[in-house]
C-alpha cells in the first residue's frame, strides 16, 4: 500500500510540475515587431534607411511604449501617416502595435 501511495504522490507531482507553466503562462500581446511585420508585408518600406522607413518605425515604437490611450494611438497613426500608410493600413498596424495585456483589445 505504501508504494501505491508514493507511486500517486510522484504521478501527481510530476502532473502538477508540467502543467503549472503552461497554465499560468500569460498569452503572447502584439507588439511594434507585429506592426512592422504587417506593414513589411503589405509592402511597406521599414528600414531606417528612408525617410517612410523611418517614421513607420517610430510610429510603430510609439504605439508600442503606449497602453493604447488616445495620445499613444494619435502619435502612431500621425507617424504612419507621414510615412505614406494609407489608412486602412495605419489603424491595422497601430492596433498591432498595441501592448495588449493577456490579448484583450
Amino acid at each position: 500500500m505504501r508504494r501505491f501511495r508514493v507511486a500517486v504522490v510522484l504521478a501527481v507531482t510530476t502532473l502538477a510540475s508540467t502543467a503549472l507553466p503552461v497554465l499560468a503562462a500569460a498569452p503572447a500581446a502584439a507588439n511594434s515587431a507585429d506592426c512592422l511585420q504587417y506593414l513589411k508585408g503589405k509592402g511597406y518600406e521599414t528600414s531606417m534607411s528612408n525617410r517612410d522607413g523611418y517614421w513607420i518605425r517610430h510610429g510603430c515604437f510609439g504605439g508600442h511604449m503606449g497602453t493604447g490611450d488616445e495620445l499613444t494611438d494619435t502619435y502612431c497613426l500621425n507617424s504612419l501617416e507621414k510615412g505614406h500608410v494609407s489608412a486602412i493600413d495605419r489603424i491595422e498596424a497601430c492596433s498591432l502595435a498595441r501592448e495588449r495585456p493577456y490579448g484583450v483589445w
